[in-house]
Order: structure tokens, then C-alpha cells, then sequence
């Protein structure tokens, strides 16, 4: 298997700045933005489950992800992102919070029962 099919549904960091027309330095710092550590320090990668059409990153993903990763591994938290959850009324949490919906309630799902 080759590192780029290893990698899958993932975005270089320039990459993920081309998608979103900004700057690799301004994709770094954007709140709304999540990355996991790449194979190499300081090469991370970006789900591109984050990203809407248009390149637009999902709103609240940020804050979502700060709130479980003192709890979760950050493979975790990208999993967790893309499954529908019956606490969350059938949506994935990154569906959810496209919606426009509070991401407070996207992270307690995470440790519902």
C-alpha cells in the first residue's frame, strides 16, 4: 500500500489550503479547521470530511474537536465525526453542525451511552 492510498480521504496541509483558497499559514491558525498528526512531525494531515463543497471549512469542527481531544486520540474524533448517532437525531456530528446546530450537544453525544 502506497502512503497515498494509505492516506485516503485526507488533505496535505497545502493541499487543504488550495481547496480552501486561503494560506497554508491561514489554514493553520483557522479555528473551524482540524488536523492529525501526519508520519513526520510538523506534517500533519486534514480530513477532508471538514471541508464542504465550496471548501468551506464546517463551523464549530474546531471547537468540537478541542473539546474531545483531551479524551479522545484524534482518529477517534474523525471517526466519531462521520457516524449518524441517535443523540444527535440520526445526523453525524460534522452533519450537525453544518446544520447550524450547537456543538455542545455534538460532544456530550460523544459520551453518551
Amino acid at each position: 500500500m502506497t502512503f497515498n492510498e494509505f492516506r485516503g480521504h485526507f488533505l496535505t496541509r497545502y493541499e487543504a489550503a488550495k481547496l480552501s483558497d486561503c494560506a497554508p499559514a491561514t489554514l493553520v491558525r483557522h479555528p473551524d479547521v482540524v488536523s492529525v498528526g501526519g508520519f513526520i512531525p510538523g506534517d500533519e494531515l486534514y480530513p477532508a470530511l471538514q471541508f464542504d463543497r465550496d471548501g468551506s471549512p464546517t463551523p464549530g469542527l474546531g471547537a468540537l474537536a478541542e473539546q474531545l481531544s483531551p479524551h479522545l486520540a484524534d482518529a477517534e474524533i474523525a471517526s466519531f465525526c462521520t457516524r449518524p448517532l441517535r443523540q444527535l437525531g440520526g445526523k453525524s456530528p460534522i452533519d450537525w453542525l453544518r446544520a447550524g446546530r450547537p456543538v455542545e450537544v455534538a460532544a456530550r453525544a460523544a459520551f453518551a451511552d
